[in-house]
């Protein structure tokens, strides 16, 4: 399916909607629509929705040694041999609380104080809240696909040796082992190893350190004989020469450039953020336990790879010259990911996110769930499939 990628896409960093412009109807005609759907399968039964959240994840044994723990989202109207693998970002985890702790935590009228908040680990949820909007979002366009993902930080443990030292290099394709692993266990779950329906066609997605993953994951799977439609990478991190600097980027200095300064029609509307993230992070996130998983996430074999962008730019042409479509999304203010747009070669897609006039969009985007989801679709919606 031909889609031209927009140029750009607007969101307002206040409350994360984003601008339907002429070009995004274009891409997606009824985009507004599946959005209207994705929130109505949540708002119909919203205990029951997070409760199928909470049974979707699993953890496999790595074959090199320690659990990896994923999450796989499939439905009726799920294509039986495609498949999306997401990666997620620096420290977004499988939920750490229960479905009833979180479902009691948003819907209680009584303010809560701190144990009852970090009990109920609203943050926690972030990641299997965005595969399953992404995952709602395909169903309603019509590109219903099983949904698996791979949570972060992998366990450097689930690596061997050489791999931990390939990844430190920037060379990111052993993940694809893992990817290759976590890819039989969804085929387990949801046919059977020696079904006759096997799991063939595959599309990437992933976002700041899950962008990395996600591109090394793909030339691996190419270099494996398997078929990769799309590898949509969001916040890509490309230019930070050593720790230090890429430390600089991550805290102090995380906003470049001026704010936005173009202006639209306030006739165009705007897709606001889903429900599912309205309801949960309308109280805000723990304390505690985000700052845990956030020190925990800054592993240095991942941040020393981050500081090797021409082993990913290797990487970029060789899943260029197979044919596979690329699409990088770059927040417009982002230090961490503001020089990628230099390394990128001819042949990638690449959208500019930007805030609208006076804001300065920067590397949270990759909380911005309808924009993220809105990326995905885009990439995917023009997969072979």
């Amino acid at each position: 399916m031909f889609i031209e990628i927009p140029k750009e896409i607007i969101t307002n960093t206040d409350n994360r909607s984003v601008v339907l412009t002429p070009e995004l109807v274009v891409a997606i005609p009824d985009i507004d629509e599946a959005f209207k759907q994705v929130d109505k399968k949540f708002l119909d039964n919203p205990e029951n929705y997070l409760s199928n959240i909470e049974d979707s994840v699993f953890t496999f044994h790595s074959s090199e040694g320690e659990d990896v723990a994923c999450s796989l989202l499939y439905g009726p109207m799920s294509k039986p041999d495609e498949l999306l693998v997401i990666f997620a970002p620096f420290s977004d985890t499988a939920p750490k609380s229960q479905s009833s702790d979180i479902y009691g935590f948003v819907t209680s009228n009584i303010k809560n104080g701190l144990f009852v908040k970090e009990k109920a680990s609203p943050n926690s949820w972030s990641q299997s809240t965005k595969s399953a909007v992404i995952f709602e979002l395909l169903e309603a366009l019509g590109k219903g696909m099983p949904v698996l993902t791979i949570y972060s930080p992998i366990s450097t443990g689930a690596f061997s040796t050489l791999e931990r030292k390939s990844i430190k290099n920037g060379d990111f394709t052993p993940v694809a082992r893992i990817t290759l692993e976590a890819i039989a266990a969804a085929q387990d779950r949801l046919h059977g190893p020696k079904s006759e329906t096997q799991i063939d066609k595959h599309n990437i997605s992933g976002a700041s350190l899950g962008s990395s993953n996600g591109i090394g994951a793909a030339e691996g799977l190419v270099r494996n004989g398997r078929e990769v439609y799309t590898v949509t990478a969001q916040e890509l991190i490309l230019g930070p020469k050593n720790l230090r600097n890429l430390g600089k980027r991550f805290t102090t200095h995380g906003i470049v450039g001026a704010a936005s300064e173009e202006n639209y029609s306030r006739d165009y509307p705007i897709i606001q953020e889903p429900a599912i993230r309205r309801t949960i992070d309308k109280k805000g996130s723990e304390l505690f336990g985000t700052y845990s998983r956030v020190v925990k996430a800054m592993k240095p074999v991942y941040m020393k790879g981050l500081t090797k962008p021409e082993a990913i730019v290797r990487s970029v042409e060789y899943l260029l010259d197979n044919n596979v479509n690329l699409l990088a999304a770059i927040a417009e203010n982002d230090a961490m990911s503001y020089q990628t747009r230099d390394y990128l070669p001819e042949g990638v897609d690449v959208v500019n996110l930007r805030g609208e006039k006076g804001q300065k969009l920067g590397h949270i985007v990759d909380e911005h769930v309808a924009l993220s989801a809105l990326v995905v679709a885009l990439n995917v919606m023009r997969g072979k499939g």
